[in-house]
């Protein structure tokens, strides 16, 4: 997970190794004894819902609710356009899917601290591609440090009718391309701007501590997290180039909504501009940007003028949410979700045999219903992190967590890595639940796999067919 929260799971093996053996024994012999009443449970709840259809595609709460998730990034000036049912699904959704050339989805994973006996840390792959994302880095990685690479739906061309979309990015057209826009414009400031081009030449000064900023990004500490009667200091601060710090700008000035107020707004965005993990905190810190760079990002990026409406920046704060959905790789760090693309440029991670970074999972779903999965579970961006409990921590450390409830995905309040990953996995076979575009096969075989989905979306064929990790097989 982040550095936070790799220093939290330490803290916790470390609390489970000072158990007495005979402790640990004890524990983890009354957790195999309680497996087959758990899977008894499960058995009995399976052999119900093959009686009678799953309720999720059938609930029309839920539905709704779901509709509604995935509507707010389709047309944010209309989210409940969905609720009207399988026509609105059509107009909107399957006529846009690119059906001649989609990607796939895979799942990405490495080892917190260098630790293979540990679960894996878990990466949404909104777009499968190995020649963009291999298993090792390129020959001048250590040069380049993959600083051309960046997702597809950034790329994209939203103007332009009968564009190639392999990655399912013009069904959110009416998101994307403003937080697009937006992010090309604060990318345009940040480079022009003498501090943070400069940065990595510059003396920090933050608090005690006195040194290079490459130093003092190693050992800041963003915030603390409790872990039981522990505080454990959450070090985020990591090599960001511009995108990925106008995207953490974005992520930090729409996490809420915009005022109607200018003057409030205008406060908030200049505040929130240098709220950055790559920056120190302090009340005597120095300036992040230049005030002409704060201004220009303020007043041409985000909209908000002295004596304008504030419509334009109202729209930007409802495509806010959006923003992960456009990442070719998604993970959880911390706070929200963040682009996984910036692990693909850190030599501590890729191409490092301790984290061993890799492709661990490809479910067989295309592109695009990878993106409405995610979209269909928001709440993961606003839920607070927490590595385990003290409660979880030993069937989490057995890599039990495989299972969250489909309610507690929907309704999530904490989260991390690996519940946001299988969650996302449970999310898939509930798209296929929805439609059969998005189930594998021939139109015959999806059909098939539509209908299993359907009556069981975590057993069987459902979960076969779709390669998912998480579910059962029987």
């Amino acid at each position: 997970d982040s550095r936070a929260g790799q220093q939290a799971a330490q803290l916790g093996y470390r609390a489970m190794a000072s158990l007495s053996r005979a402790s640990a024994r004890v524990v983890c012999v009354v957790l195999l004894l309680m497996l087959p009443i758990r899977e008894a449970l499960r058995t009995a709840k399976d052999r119900n819902s093959q009686r009678t259809p799953s309720a999720w595609p059938h609930d029309k709460h839920q539905r709704d609710v779901i509709s509604k998730n995935i509507g707010v990034c389709v047309d944010p000036e209309n989210p409940d356009m969905l609720n009207s049912g399988e026509a609105a699904w059509n107009e909107h959704i399957w006529s846009k899917m690119d059906r001649d050339s989609p990607t796939g989805v895979d799942g990405w994973a490495n080892h917190p601290f260098g630790m293979p006996s540990m679960p894996l840390h878990m990466m949404v792959g909104l777009l499968r591609n190995e020649s963009k994302y291999p298993q090792d880095p390129p020959e001048d990685f250590n040069v380049t440090h993959n600083a051309d690479l960046d997702s597809a739906c950034f790329d994209f061309d939203y103007d332009r009718e009968g564009e190639p979309d392999p990655a399912g990015c013009r069904v959110f057209a009416k998101s994307f391309k403003p937080l697009q826009q937006l992010r090309s414009c604060i990318v345009d400031h940040l480079e022009m701007d003498p501090i943070w081009w400069n940065r990595e030449s510059m003396i920090m000064d933050d608090g005690k501590f006195r040194g290079s900023y490459r130093e003092w990004c190693a050992q800041s500490v963003w915030s603390y997290l409790k872990f039981g009667p522990f505080k454990v200091p959450a070090k985020l601060c990591g090599r960001f180039d511009s995108k990925r710090r106008a995207q953490e700008m974005i992520k930090m000035v729409l996490f809420k909504p915009m005022s109607d107020s200018v003057d409030d707004s205008i406060k908030l965005v200049e505040r929130k501009v240098c709220r950055s993990v790559t920056w120190p905190q302090n009340e005597g810190a120095p300036p992040c940007l230049e005030p002409a760079t704060v201004t220009g990002i303020r007043s041409q990026c985000f909209k908000v003028k002295t004596g304008s409406s504030m419509k334009e920046a109202q729209l930007l704060g409802k495509v806010g949410p959006c923003l992960p959905l456009m990442f070719d790789k998604v993970e959880i760090q911390g706070f929200g979700l963040n682009d996984g693309i910036a692990k693909f440029q850190d030599e501590g991670y890729y191409g490092n045999p301790e984290q061993a970074l890799r492709q661990e999972y490809t479910p067989t779903v295309p592109s695009l219903c990878g993106r409405l999965a995610l979209a269909s579970i928001p709440r993961f961006q606003t839920a607070k992190y927490a590595l385990t409990s003290v409660k979880k921590m030993i069937p989490d450390a057995m890599a039990w967590d495989t299972e969250p409830s489909w309610n507690g995905c929907l309704n999530v309040k904490k989260t991390n890595c690996r519940k946001m990953y299988f969650c996302w996995e449970r999310a898939l076979r509930r798209m296929c639940t929805m439609s059969s575009m998005c189930c594998p096969g021939t139109e015959t075989e999806a059909r098939e796999v539509h209908n299993a989905c359907i009556l069981r979306p975590n057993n069987g064929l459902c979960k076969t067919a779709l390669g998912t990790h998480s579910g059962r097989s029987w």
